[in-house]
Order: structure tokens, then sequence, then C-alpha cells
């Protein structure tokens, strides 16, 4: 696996190496059980030269995104597409520099949290999970009206992205100052 490790965070959590190394081990273990009962048995995707599109609820810090990225180049992924309805500005300058493309509704200033960002952040549970893959597995057409986008779209302070969504689209070229304009 790929372990992101934030120089900063460790220092301001007061984590040493050994408690590092413990919390990391932990986190495999569940990484682990989660992998396991989400597969059901299944293999591992092949995304050997295949765009790759990792999606997440929010980009805080960039570290769990970073991972992802860094673990889908390690499976031999040839494009890898990050999306998130809302980022830091700080994650979204990490994550650009280890994605192919970034595609972010919202980075607000003052960025806290991304739960702040919605009128529901429940957690979802393994067995939603569990079912949605089986289902995608079987080829039980996921209704993709299920989930409303202007419904999810983000609602917290200063909710402008829920009204006039800013998409910031961002490639390797225009990182490199290559874009055309």
């Amino acid at each position: 696996g790929v372990v992101v490790r934030e120089a900063h965070a460790a220092a301001l959590g007061g984590f040493g190496e050994r408690s590092f190394e413990a919390l990391a081990a932990d986190q495999r273990r569940e990484l682990e059980r989660r992998e396991h009962r989400y597969r059901a048995g299944r293999p591992a995707l092949d995304l050997k030269d295949r765009t790759v599109l990792l999606v997440d609820d929010g980009i805080a810090t960039g570290a769990t995104m970073t991972a992802a990225v860094r673990a889908a180049r390690l499976a031999g992924a040839g494009r890898i597409v990050v999306a998130a309805p809302v980022a830091s500005t700080d994650a979204l300058e990490r994550v650009e520099r280890e994605a192919d493309e970034v595609v972010v509704l919202h980075a607000p200033y003052g960025f806290m949290a991304v739960g702040e960002w919605y009128v529901d952040f429940g957690q979802t549970q393994d067995e939603d999970v569990v079912d949605l893959l089986a289902r995608a597995a079987a080829g039980d057409g996921v209704d993709r009206n299920a989930f409303d986008i202007d419904d999810a779209a983000t609602q917290g302070p200063g909710h402008a992205a829920a009204r006039n969504p800013l998409c910031q689209r961002r490639g390797r070229a225009q990182r490199h100052g290559l874009e055309r304009h």
C-alpha cells in the first residue's frame, strides 16, 4: 500500500515515529478489512493504461487523495482524474501535483472542514457500499439518477457553489502554463 505522511500534521499532533507507525498499522488493518468486505471475493480492477476517475465528497488535506492517486499510478493507470465538490486551496494544489486533472467545484478561502459544506454529512455505512458494489458487479444497473447532483451540491457557509458553481478544471497543461487562453 501507499502511505502518505504529513510531517506538519505529525508535528502538530505530537506524533513520534512509533506513534505514527502504530497508527499506520491500525489504518492498514482497517483498509484490509474494508477491502475484503467490499470486494467480496472479486479481484482488483485492472487499471493498466486506463483512465481512472477518483471521486471524493471533499478534499481537506489532500493526504487521502494523494495516497489514492499514487496507488492508482502504482497499479499502472494511464491517466488519473480527481473530482470533488469542495477542497481547501492547499489540498487542491497538493493533489494537482499528483493527478493528471483535478475538477473541484469550490475551493473557498478559509476552508475549515468538508462537513461544513453539506447539509447532511452522515457517514456512508459499509452495508451501503457493499450493496452498491455488488449491484455494479452484477450489472444490476445502479440508477445514475439516484443522486441529484443539484441537491448534493455544497450548501455550507456562503453556498455560492450551490447557486453558481465555479468549476475549476486543472490539468497538467494548465499547471505548467501551456493552456491556451
